[in-house]
């Protein structure tokens, strides 16, 4: 095995095509990430699925027993909140379930189901705020407003401040260390602004996610105080870069692709937006994952407190699965589900609100501005070179004519 540094490109288009060398060379490569972190990166379908669900490789990084093998103090920058606290994706099995089923209930799709008239009032709001701006950024002006006042809505924080979340979990998810300065004081200030989110909860409860962890779970004694402001800071962060990422970069390989543009507005535009899924998931890689004993992927052996990186946007071009391997199309409901949002215990939790935010923004978006077209076009568009919470640096657009508001 070699040691080849990896990284991924500035533009996507030289991130897919890296991609697909390494999947064709083989389903299970080792690496050394810019940090000097030597990692083992898994590329096919077949081999990302089996390792989601294989019980040798745990999301836990308590599992790594070598102290020369840990992330150390100052930790990895593709680590940020996922690793830090104690909450679902964390942790493994019986401890799983128990911090997982806070979001179940809140986030099932019966749940989700019911937020579809707010969704639309949030997308109303802003496509009247991205009207006004004379240069107007379709991530700074829409997608983050979008998702985050979602999620302040969602988790009972005033949706006046979201414009500050969105600001303090695109500045966590900054490619440097978790600790430098200014990526270390956006995570206390959320840390700060959900402490006081929840203190309020805890003396007048509303129909809202935090009100429930605290009142079902914490007061019952089925969280502890840590594990309440971990899970409440995990999902927060993380449900807002994806999805609002999601959303803009749809935006722009829609635009000026009147096939697309045609099924986003059928009665049910799903199976399109399950293939810009499929096409680009919004984390590239899974969550950390951690070998607990030796094991053979691949036909290759990883040794035990390996760091493992499970590559969801390579394996969701598998030409050994998907026929149309690189087109952005309807997904085929012949052919296997994407492994955007993950699979099996750790199927990402948000999964449904992400699809409801996806199928009422984009579609209300293009409504709205018919010809909107990005200033710079969609392959040329520059990316962090994060592993995980990866974003577009900006996407300036020219709106077009606007048809009246609805």
């Amino acid at each position: 095995m070699t040691t080849e540094p990896f990284t991924m490109c500035p533009y996507q288009t030289d991130t897919d095509a890296k991609l697909a060398e390494l999947r064709e060379s083989g389903p299970v490569h080792r690496r050394v990430l810019s940090t000097g972190l030597p990692v083992w990166i898994v590329t096919r379908y077949a081999e990302v699925k089996e390792a989601l669900q294989h019980p040798l490789l745990s999301a836990n990084p308590a599992t790594v027993t070598d102290p020369r093998a840990r992330f150390g103090g100052s930790r990895h920058p593709e680590d940020g909140i996922t690793m830090s606290g104690r909450h679902a994706l964390n942790t493994e099995e019986t401890e799983h379930r128990r911090l997982r089923a806070v979001l179940s209930s809140a986030l099932s799709a019966k749940a989700v189901a019911r937020l579809r008239p707010m969704v639309h009032e949030v997308v109303d709001s802003r496509l009247e705020h991205l009207a006004r701006q004379p240069r107007p950024d379709l991530c700074a002006d829409f997608a983050y407003p979008v998702v985050a006042e979602v999620a302040c809505r969602v988790f009972g924080i005033e949706p006046g401040l979201a414009g500050e979340v969105a600001h303090l979990v695109t500045t966590m998810s900054t490619f440097a260390s978790p600790v430098r300065g200014d990526i270390a004081e956006a995570q206390r200030e959320l840390q700060r602004l959900c402490l006081a989110t929840i203190e309020d909860k805890r003396a007048a409860a509303g129909d809202d996610l935090i009100s429930l962890a605290v009142h079902r779970y914490y007061r019952a004694e089925k969280l502890s105080f840590r594990e309440l402001v971990s899970t409440v800071m995990l999902v927060l962060a993380a449900g807002i870069i994806t999805t609002a990422t999601a959303i803009g970069y749809g935006a722009a390989l829609f635009a000026g692709q009147p096939r697309l543009l045609d099924s986003l507005h059928d009665e049910d535009p799903g199976p399109l937006i399950d293939g810009l899924l499929r096409h680009h998931p919004s984390i590239p890689f899974a969550i950390w994952r951690f070998a607990s004993a030796e094991l053979e992927l691949g036909g290759v052996r990883i040794p035990r407190d390996a760091h493992v990186m499970l590559c969801l946007a390579s394996a969701n071009h598998d030409p050994r699965v998907f026929s149309s391997s690189g087109a952005l199309e309807e997904q085929n409901s012949a052919e296997p589900a994407h492994l955007s949002f993950g699979y099996g215990m750790h199927y990402c939790a948000g999964a449904h609100l992400a699809r409801l935010e996806l199928t009422v923004a984009l579609p209300a978006l293009f409504a709205r501005f018919p010809g909107l077209q990005p200033e710079i076009p969609a392959e040329r568009l520059e990316w962090t070179p994060n592993l995980i919470d990866r974003r577009i640096v900006e996407l300036p657009v020219r709106l077009g004519a606007a048809t009246a508001p609805r």
